[in-house]
């Protein structure tokens, strides 16, 4: 008897972009923790000051911004892993991938013999697919270029994403994978927020940096197993 196709299971690559939007929303429910929090500070003190007849009502609203942020706390808190912890081969995970890169000159420089990293297989690949989609798109839609450079660093392994879009003002560039910056043209600021959480629960680094020549870079520190 043949398996219904509408009841099979679905395949890993079906389940990706679920997986792609749980990684969006925890970058977005940080963003939401913030607001709820500054929300219920500013009732409290609304409160404080508010004739006796508007007061219950300003309790209630900051009973009910409480509960939601607790909500919120319980969802991040309780957020599975994606799949099982184990050693990786970046550069072999990134030979697997392809973009739609058009006009844009697309190079991979990466070195080999990499030391393996320690981390969640379909989270490393986010976090290659958010950067590279996001450089492209910066650099865009004219005759770009974008180089991912691979190489071993003091203790791991350095992801390097370079393209020629436009840079980030100094001051703004360590704003840049937070939820609410602006970001640059033509990226997504969520996804970039996502890439930073992926880092740190690799217990990584990351960091952004205008080119000396023009262009930009995101750089990634991993480490080895």
């Amino acid at each position: 008897m043949k398996a219904d196709p509408e009841s099979a299971a679905p395949t890993p690559e079906e389940l990706l972009p679920l997986a792609d939007v749980a990684e969006l929303a925890g970058a977005l429910a940080h963003e939401v923790n913030d607001f709820l929090n500054v929300l219920h500070l500013q009732l409290a003190v609304l409160e404080l000051k508010a004739p006796p007849d508007s007061r219950q009502d300003l309790a209630e609203l900051r009973r009910q911004a409480k509960q939601l942020g607790e909500l919120v706390k319980h969802w991040q808190r309780s957020r599975p892993l994606s799949a099982q912890v184990r050693p990786i081969d970046l550069r072999h995970l990134l030979e697997g991938l392809d973009f739609d890169h058009g006009a844009i000159q697309y190079r991979v420089d990466a070195v080999p013999d990499l030391p393996l990293i320690q981390g969640i297989p379909s989270d490393l690949r986010r976090l290659l697919v958010f950067l590279i989609e996001n450089a492209i798109s910066a650099a865009g839609p004219g005759p770009g270029r974008v180089v991912i450079r691979l190489e071993p660093s003091q203790g791991g392994v350095r992801l390097r994403v370079e393209d020629t879009g436009p840079g980030v003002p100094e001051q703004s560039l360590a704003n840049l994978f937070d939820p609410s910056f602006a970001g640059r043209p033509g990226t997504d600021r969520l996804e970039l927020a996502a890439c930073r959480g992926i880092v740190m629960r690799t217990n990584g680094t990351i960091r952004a940096e205008n080119l000396p020549a023009g262009g930009f870079a995101v750089v990634v520190e991993l480490p080895a197993t």
